[in-house]
């Protein structure tokens, strides 16, 4: 049976009553809401929950109830999906709906201002809010008055097409429309628009592959060994280091301390609660996270340290060329740097995953380090190129 059907009011009275929807939320929850359709108990099919054809109109009701149907079927998939079916939030988009009760008379960005409020009240750390401000900076840059009936597939190539002005790479554009699309779903969820254009599957910008380098077990080394002339950069290598020789996000490296060691089976692990998920890892107690953890380094913000850890590499030798492309609007550009320019916090996650699968670390080994819980997540961090994989042959000529 569907989630949505209809049923007549009184339908054992003789005069006309009104139509009423059941939506099923959940099992043994539903919303009824009376539409406004009147029929004659007479004329009602209750096994088929439509108009019978001795109705005069019985084509025009029925196709009625037809679209009302696939348009609150698609919403109750929509909220679950989201995880907002709720009666309020059905109740909001059937007001919407039917009376008219919605924001499309008025701006869309009144209604990004409500769900961005709402979603800077949650107890947990969410980057939502901040991607949502983003998006509506670009639009309000390009629709000062733009109202959620103006939002079409139009709308969205216009909206693509502007960023690609901006000189934006095609995966930063990726990501905006596809935060765009969620602010859509969400405004939808909440009945603030019935536009359902996020359905629609040309409603996308394909995200292209991404090329980026990592420190190799020689290069890192390299760093552990190497004596700066000044304290501030050695403090910036043994925190690029502390990621590297752990696997954790650069918002987890505080938490890594000797008060948080744990013994397991005459070894050592740090215990660590990560801040994205709040899921609880054990990394092992290696000799040098070990030494570089009693130096006790100071930690500073991940901006900072991105311009800090450019110059330790820089001063430390490491810098091979390396080639990557830039995707902007449909073209593909390949740019030299040199390594050291593109090495970020972010490059110790990805490094530590590369040379634990390069020594033969099984994935799901390295997985339980880093936190990642699915296979998909976990492939974005491997940035072994094709040599790190035709290296390990043996010459069979």
């Amino acid at each position: 049976m569907g989630a949505v059907k209809f049923v007549l009011e009184n339908p054992r009275r003789e005069s006309k009553g009104y139509i009423r929807m059941r939506i099923k939320l959940y099992p043994s929850q539903y919303l009824r809401y009376y539409i406004n359709e009147k029929v004659s108990p007479k004329m009602w099919l209750a096994k088929k929950n439509r108009v019978s054809t001795k109705h005069p109109q019985h084509l025009s009701i029925n196709k009625h109830l037809d679209a009302i149907e696939r348009q609150f079927s698609d919403a109750r998939r929509d909220m679950m999906q989201r995880g907002d079916l709720t009666r309020d939030s059905m109740r909001r988009y059937c007001d919407s709906y039917f009376k008219g009760k919605t924001a499309d008379r008025e701006s869309v960005y009144s209604d990004i201002d409500r769900i961005i409020a709402s979603k800077d009240k949650s107890q947990t750390k969410d980057t939502t809010p901040r991607k949502y401000r983003n998006v509506k900076n670009k639009l309000v840059a390009i629709a000062p008055d733009l109202r959620w009936s103006d939002i079409n597939i139009d709308f969205i190539y216009s909206f693509i097409q502007s960023m690609y002005d901006d000189g934006l790479a095609t995966n930063t554009v990726s990501h905006h429309v596809g935060t765009f699309k969620s602010l859509i779903s969400e405004a939808f969820s909440r009945g603030y628009t019935t536009n359902t254009i996020h359905l629609n599957k040309k409603f996308k910008v394909s995200l292209k592959p991404v090329v980026n380098t990592y420190l190799s077990i020689p290069e890192l080394d390299t760093l552990f060994n190497h004596s700066f002339k000044y304290e501030r950069l050695s403090n910036a290598r043994d925190l690029l280091l502390i990621g590297c020789y752990s696997g954790q996000r650069f918002g987890d490296w505080h938490k890594i301390q000797t008060s948080k060691k744990v013994s397991y089976e005459e070894k050592e692990y740090y215990q660590v609660t990560q801040e994205k998920g709040g899921q609880v890892v054990y990394i092992p107690a290696f000799e040098k996270l070990d030494e570089l953890l009693k130096r006790e380094p100071r930690y500073t913000s991940n901006q900072k340290l991105n311009k800090s850890i450019k110059e330790v590499c820089r001063e430390a030798g490491i810098d091979s060329a390396f080639v990557k492309p830039k995707y902007t609007g449909g073209v593909t550009q390949d740019i030299e740097y040199k390594k050291y320019e593109i090495i970020t916090t972010h490059t110790a996650r990805r490094s530590f995953v590369c040379n634990c699968l390069t020594l033969g670390v099984p994935t799901e080994l390295i997985r339980r380090v880093t936190g990642h819980k699915t296979e998909k997540e976990f492939r974005k961090y491997v940035a072994l190129s094709s040599l790190d994989g035709v290296k390990l042959f043996a010459d069979p000529f």
